[in-house]
């Protein structure tokens, strides 16, 4: 009958801890019990297994234990060449052992026996050899019992030898410790042993706890960088493992924490304000040392333009730069007793726009008396894209000058003859109807000379009647003597001018009546002349009575025609005034007068000799002038190779036509004239009285060919 016999090994089981076996000279180290395992044979419960691999099996290992309880030892081969021999000798007085190699054990539960051996006595050797098993875990069951009464008298060594191939062993890994400060990162080599001598590689398995701080691996360099401000005791884990991904145990790393002072913290803040608006913002800072006192100071104010900031205790007034608008900051930082500085914290400022009035740009220029000048006006406007419309806002004072204004153009325009420095006021204007202050443009107006000015006149004279005139002009330059000369004389046959100083005597052309001009200028004693002056002179007109020029016959002649001759003359007079009209007073009935023209027309006969007394006249409007001309008919002639003759008688004369185309003679008692015209075949006589017959004897002589000259 068997009993079961307790083991140190079961007590080692159940703690889980190493077992308790005693190790034989020669033996490496002693198996390690890695979980219960319930065994099913003859109702017995295996105690324990306990895992060969967690020693090399290059040598002998010898476990030796005191009776008790069964007990499983396991075992992990590579593949083959492997070999395995397990040797059991039990010592001790009815003290009984078998050994038995289990083909299967499931999930760590239930074991088949497979085969195995037992021995009795205390010199019995049981010995189970394996060669080149296929790979994988193998468990050897060890049963131990007693054959007597004696429950305590026996003993068994177990030996394992063999080669167990290419079996990684996990390694195993060992506690640390690391010291630091805080806020400071140190590191660790961490370490782990191998059986198999592999290369090892290490993973934290887990991390401290986030408020204390936290671990980074770089191979077997564990660097912990504790929480800010965290200072005492934390630690982390860590397991190493071999190629084979066998991991080891878990081991951990207790990490100390020494305290330092901290520096503060200062906090970043976000403000806004209107522009051109200060602002007051409140610094905040904190400190996880307690009881700290913080101070405040500015690192980096804003940019020059942007604004500026002052700082009383932790308040911080920050004034925008003018017209600023915009995004902008600055920093500052915090200071604790023991002098530590924080980082430097950031103040952002939003600077909101308004609307700014633009500004106008003061100028000066120069430009000549007389003469026009054009500017530029130009003004300003922070606030981007504004258009600027420019409009005066004071003229120059009176007599100066006068500007206008068009787009950004300004036009000055001096006061005639100004000169000196005068100057005008203008405002800029932004689409939002801001105005500027009045920006002023001084201009200085220099001086030139000055040509004078001639004055216009006017004057009236009679027909044919010089008249004077005085011929003025002024000039703006002090001091200067001005003389005059004449630029137009009058039309031709409207008069003449002449100068003498400043008298101009207009002389009218003869007859001449009506509105006539002549021009003049004026010369500064630097003989810089005026613009040309008219003086306009009205010639009043008089009646001019006309004139008889010719052919109009003189006062008091006496026209001669022979009695059947036709008398003619024309009566020509000029007038300056007017066209004249032609009159004949005591005209022969048998005459005609044509008083347009003035011309006279008598075919006299035989009847009209004798002389005939008339007066001739031309009239105007105004007046008439008149001549006294005698016409006479004296009797006609007869001639050879004439026309023809008449012969009469009568008492006043007679008249024979007729002629050879001689001189022409006259002849006659009494006063009797006889004339004959040269060419004309025609004769006039007169004669005072006659006698009956003298008709013949003209006609007798103007046969014979006797001519007689009139005298």
């Amino acid at each position: 009958m068997r009993r079961l016999v307790p083991l140190t090994a079961l007590a080692a089981a159940l703690l889980g801890a190493p077992s308790a076996l005693s190790a034989g000279a020669d033996t490496c180290a002693a198996p390690t019990v890695i979980s219960s395992l319930p065994y099913a044979d003859s109702g017995t419960t295996v105690a324990a297994i306990n895992d060969i691999n967690a020693v090399p099996l290059t040598c002998n290992n010898k476990y030796t234990s005191t009776q008790g309880p069964d007990v499983v030892y396991s075992v992990t081969v590579g593949p083959p060449p492997n070999s395995l021999t397990f040797s059991l000798d039990p010592t001790g007085i009815n003290w009984d052992a078998s050994i038995y190699l289990l083909t299967t054990c499931t999930d760590g539960n239930t074991c088949a026996a497979g085969y195995g051996a037992d021995t009795f006595g205390p010199n019995g050797t049981e010995t189970i050899s394996l060669t080149n098993i296929p790979a994988g875990t193998y468990f050897f069951y060890v049963d131990s019992f007693y054959s007597s009464g004696n429950l305590n008298s026996g003993t068994y060594d177990l030996t394992v030898t063999g080669n167990l191939g290419n079996v990684p062993a996990a390694p195993v890994a060992n506690d640390g410790t690391l010291t630091t400060a805080e806020d400071m990162a140190g590191t660790t080599t961490l370490t782990a042993t191998d059986a198999n001598g592999d290369v090892i590689t290490y993973a934290i398995v887990q991390q401290p706890p986030a408020s204390e701080g936290s671990v980074a691996l770089v191979g077997d360099q564990a660097t912990f960088t504790p929480a800010l401000d965290f200072n005492g005791t934390s630690s982390f884990t860590f397991s190493a493992s071999d190629p084979g991904m066998l991991v080891s145990n878990t081991a951990t790393v207790t990490v100390t924490v020494t305290p330092v002072n901290d520096a503060p913290i200062a906090s970043n803040q976000m403000q806004s304000t209107m522009e051109d608006t200060a602002v007051d913002v409140t610094l905040m800072g904190s400190d996880v040392d307690m009881g700290d006192t913080l101070t405040y100071a500015i690192s980096m104010m804003p940019p020059a333009n942007e604004g500026a900031v002052t700082l009383a205790g932790n308040i911080a007034t920050f004034t925008p730069g003018a017209n600023f608008n915009g995004t902008t900051s600055f920093t500052y930082h915090v200071i604790d007793m023991a002098n530590a500085m924080s980082s430097d914290a950031t103040v952002t400022i939003d600077v909101t726009a308004v609307n700014d009035a633009p500004t106008a740009d003061a100028q000066s220029a120069v430009t000549m008396e007389d003469t026009p000048l054009m500017l530029t006006l130009t003004g300003a406007d922070v606030d981007t894209g504004d258009m600027l419309t420019f409009a005066v806002d004071m003229q120059p004072p009176m007599g100066e000058g006068l500007v206008t204004i068009a787009g950004d153009m300004a036009t000055f325009t001096p006061g005639p003859n100004f000169n000196g420095t005068t100057s005008f006021t203008f405002i800029a204007s932004d689409m939002a109807n801001a105005m500027s202050a009045p920006a002023m443009v001084t201009i200085d107006v220099t001086p030139v000379n000055d040509a004078p000015v001639a004055d216009d006149n006017a004057a009236s004279t009679p027909e044919d009647t010089p008249v004077d005139i005085t011929l003025t002009a002024t000039d703006v330059d002090m001091g200067d003597m001005v003389t005059f000369e004449i630029s137009a004389q009058p039309p031709a046959g409207e008069g003449a001018v002449t100068l003498n100083g400043n008298i101009a005597t207009f002389t009218p052309a003869a007859d001449f009546n009506g509105q006539t001009s002549f021009k003049f200028r004026a010369l500064d004693s630097s003989m810089t002349p005026s613009t040309d002056a008219t003086v306009n002179i009205m010639v009043g007109a008089l009646d001019d009575p006309p004139t008889f020029v010719d052919p109009t016959p003189s006062e008091g002649s006496t026209l001669s025609v022979k009695a059947g001759e036709t008398l003619t003359f024309t009566v020509v007079a000029t007038d300056p005034d007017s066209t004249p009209t032609y009159s004949i007073t005591n005209a022969p009935a048998a005459s005609t007068f044509d008083a347009a023209t003035g011309e006279f027309s008598w075919a006299t006969v035989e009847a009209d000799i004798g002389a005939y007394p008339l007066t001739i006249g031309a009239a105007d409007d105004m007046s008439t002038i008149m001549r006294n001309v005698t016409l006479e008919v004296t009797e006609g002639g007869g001639g050879a190779g004439g026309g023809g003759g008449a012969a009469g008688a009568g008492g006043a004369g007679g008249e024979a036509g007729g002629g050879a185309g001689g001189d022409g003679g006259r002849a006659g008692a009494g006063g009797d004239t006889i004339g004959a015209d040269e060419g004309c075949g025609c004769v006039a006589v007169g004669a005072e009285s006659g006698t009956a017959g003298s008709g013949l004897l003209l006609g007798l002589l103007a046969l014979l060919g006797i001519r007689r000259r009139r005298n």
